[in-house]
């Protein structure tokens, strides 16, 4: 993406990645690198992706060493991972199953706490977005391209008609995207790939665009609520401004809408519910200038105590869950 409000990647690691070999020497050989210890060069990239219920290969205590040394076989979907960023010329790919110890509660602990970081500082994020599991893959037998576009005459005056719905067909309610944890992925990553079914689509903050649209769609045709939240989170955080009430008030909007879409997703642990949104409360803690506890933005207590459950008229409201995530007085509850 060349647009100018894009920076280039940044200087800073996560405490692990992948290192996929270089596409240009031919060299292959995947393993798993301690970014303290050893000296990278080069930007890396992410992947977003749908777990499953198979077990998947992961990084735990006694696997360690073994990554450090060599990869083993991976699951369809981070082969294919792989796959794309040696075709990007990309060297280091981060994700999360191969570089957070799954059974290190305090590792998890600490780089659930990094994930802000670990997004915004990524060139790329690679979103497996169409598939259900990591068995699935990115690349999908598929029909050809549809026409984007048609041209009607009407005496002098030419319309353009534009199909608008694959990006949220595709995207939007792809399996991906039900994920609670995915949504701050989708925010603060610069750009997102998605991979879905019929096609690609592409995703930054001044550009929707897919195969048939090239060019792009912007968020005020397209009508996408994420894609506006996404331009209005750019335009904010863009701005070394000091923090004016107007500016708070536009915050509280944003935080609303963040909410409104996070709690319509789903999580398989139900322990997940807050720190699978500490990188977009890390993100917003400048443009708040404020306390956050548990949900809850201090000096906006009042009006962010008016929540309310709502699960449309297709299914009854969910009982509060037996097990303590926070006080009763926080949506989080």
């Amino acid at each position: 993406c060349g647009h100018p409000d894009q920076s280039p990647y940044a200087s800073r690691y996560p405490t692990r990645l992948l290192d996929v070999g270089s596409h240009d020497s031919g060299n292959y050989h995947i393993k798993l690198v301690d970014t303290k210890a050893e000296v990278l060069e080069g930007p890396y990239v992410t992947l977003s992706h749908c777990w499953g219920t198979k077990l998947v290969t992961s990084l735990t205590t006694a696997t360690k060493q073994q990554f450090l040394r060599g990869l083993p076989a991976v699951p369809k979907t981070y082969e294919d991972a792989i796959e794309v960023a040696r075709k990007l010329h990309v060297r280091y790919l981060w994700i999360d199953s191969l570089c957070i110890i799954q059974d290190d509660e305090e590792d998890w602990r600490t780089e659930s706490q990094l994930m802000d970081q670990v997004y915004k500082n990524a060139l790329l994020n690679i979103a497996a977005t169409a598939a259900p599991d990591c068995h699935e893959g990115l690349f999908y037998s598929r029909p050809h391209l549809l026409v984007p576009s048609c041209q009607v005459q009407l005496g002098k005056e030419t319309s353009r008609f534009i199909d608008i719905s694959a990006f949220t067909a595709e995207v939007e309610n792809s399996p991906l995207l039900q994920r609670a944890w995915v949504l701050q992925e989708r925010l603060l990553a610069p750009r997102v790939l998605h991979f879905g079914r019929k096609q690609l689509f592409w995703e930054c903050n001044e550009l929707y665009a897919s195969e048939t649209l090239p060019d792009g769609q912007t968020p005020k045709v397209t009508q996408i609520h994420t894609q506006q939240i996404r331009a209005r989170i750019h335009a904010m955080t863009s701005k070394s401004e000091s923090i004016t009430k107007g500016h708070e008030r536009k915050a509280l909007e944003i935080w609303r809408s963040i909410l409104s879409l996070y709690t319509s997703s789903n999580l398989t642990y139900g322990t997940d519910k807050l720190p699978a949104l500490a990188g977009i409360v890390k993100h917003f803690q400048p443009l708040f200038g404020d306390t956050y506890h548990l949900g809850i933005w201090k000096d906006s207590i009042v009006l962010l105590l008016g929540w309310y459950c709502f699960s449309g008229s297709w299914q009854p409201l969910l009982p509060r869950p037996v097990e303590y995530r926070a006080p009763t007085w926080s949506w989080a509850s």
